[in-house]
């Protein structure tokens, strides 16, 4: 199917320079690159909100992330790609820095008349000189300028013309032509018409959107402050008993000591722990002094790694205690029951129980 478009060139010395092609597949082609500019735009953005949320020691809650992206990012996208597309649609010249070209009055200098992939218009305003040439006889723009002072005029472009503009110090040419194939595609020239400052502010709000998605991180049990936030006591008695009490919350940090222990070690204990802690009750030392388990459950090394992780509060001075904690049953099963027989008598139940 051939294309039809039409060619807008800026001539200086004669010389084609800033091509521009109007046709629907050159819209197309605008639409389709800002859509793919917008998908990469977003994921980088995200990529930075998400590692800015990590800094920042925050995780990002999906779901709300998922439908705020979806519904923000949806209307940002169409509505970049509608005006990419309006932009690649006509050749705007005015006073304005995004304009295609310098002119007093606002003018679409070029159109592609919507609904039609041949129909395309001239725009003329006072002032404006040129000619426009076909086979059978040549027009002066002056003839068709509107007066002075009023509106644009638009003159459709029919097959085989094409027209010279001169506009104060520019001069354009616009020709009306027609291609099997496609004209090629730039990058460039296909993003050209991308407005920066709205894909700043998309990425914003996808900064925006991923913070207040998100929620504080958490941490591992053993890495939470215990739950006791009252004032230490000025005597070294009181401060002590305190450090039972935290020590004692602390205990269920040790079960996972026994996971790999034969049922004989499923067993309630105490154990006798040695620390140095310094002012603000962080551990400058420890050991086991003793503990009710003996060689059979090796358990003092375990235990002796876990209460390394324990955090206590601030202290009146430094101190050097010993804590007595008492480790309760965990919660591994019991030994399955076992059937023995004896002789030919009836087999008899037996289990193991503490």
């Amino acid at each position: 199917m051939p294309n039809h478009f039409l060619e807008v060139s800026r001539l200086e010395q004669g010389l084609k320079t800033d091509v521009r092609r109007l046709s629907r597949k050159g819209e197309w082609t605008a639409g389709t690159t800002m859509a793919g500019v917008c998908v990469l735009a977003a994921a980088l953005s995200l990529m930075m909100a998400l590692t800015f949320m990590s800094m920042l020691h925050r995780v990002v809650f999906a779901p709300k992330l998922l439908w705020s992206l979806a519904t923000f990012g949806g209307a940002a996208t169409w509505w970049l790609v509608r005006a990419a597309k309006q932009r690649a649609r006509h050749v705007h010249l005015g006073p304005s820095m995004g304009d295609d070209g310098f002119a007093p009055i606002p003018v679409d200098l070029a159109r592609r008349l919507e609904g039609s992939d041949d129909a395309f218009e001239l725009g003329i305003v006072a002032g404006m000189s040129g000619e426009i040439q076909s086979a059978r006889m040549t027009v002066p723009l002056e003839a068709l300028a509107p007066p002075s002072g009023s509106g644009p005029r638009y003159r459709r472009i029919e097959a085989g013309e094409k027209a010279v503009v001169c506009l104060g110090t520019e001069t354009y040419l616009l020709e009306r032509r027609t291609a099997e194939a496609s004209p090629e595609w730039s990058f460039g020239k296909a993003a050209a018409g991308i407005p920066r400052r709205w894909l700043a502010v998309g990425a914003l709000g996808c900064l925006a959107v991923a913070f207040f998605s998100s929620i504080p991180a958490g941490g591992a049990v053993t890495q939470l402050k215990p739950p006791i936030v009252s004032a230490r006591r000025s005597s070294g008695w009181e401060a002590e008993m305190e450090l039972r009490l935290e020590a004692q919350l602390q205990a269920p940090s040790l079960y996972e000591c026994f996971d790999k222990l034969p049922q004989s070690c499923q067993r309630p204990g105490y154990v006798a722990v040695g620390l140095s802690l310094t002012r603000e009750g962080e551990i400058r030392s420890h050991w086991i002094a003793s503990s009710t388990y003996n060689e059979t459950c090796p358990v003092t090394a375990c235990m002796g790694d876990i209460v390394a992780l324990w955090q206590f509060n601030s202290l009146p001075e430094p101190m050097r205690v010993v804590l007595p904690v008492q480790v309760l049953r965990t919660s591994k099963a019991f030994a399955p029951v076992k059937l023995t027989s004896t002789g030919g008598n009836l087999p008899t139940f037996v289990a193991s129980a503490h």
